[in-house]
């Protein structure tokens, strides 16, 4: 009986260019930074739902471009050829 020979493959990571010239941290701290300014906007939707929060909130509103198949924003139905329809 012959004996099958294995071969050992080792994988060694390479590091990029592009990894060692950004900084550590850089990734995680855009992410917080993300996370704090938008997490409120978030909870305030979760917890009123989209439409109530968007009631009460202008910035919320003017995120707001299609609602219910109507162009809610005046620069994208413009830009489009499309009707606008105020909220």
């Amino acid at each position: 009986m012959q004996k099958m020979k294995r071969d050992l493959i080792i994988a060694v990571p390479v590091k990029s260019s592009a990894m060692s010239t950004a900084p550590p941290m850089s990734v995680p701290t855009s992410t917080i930074a993300l996370t704090s300014q938008t997490l409120s906007y978030g909870l305030k939707i979760a917890n009123l739902g989209w439409k109530a929060a968007c009631q009460q909130d202008p910035a919320l509103r003017k995120g707001l471009n299609i609602v219910e198949g109507h162009v809610v924003y005046h620069a994208v139905a413009e830009s489009l050829g499309l009707p606008y329809k105020e909220i």
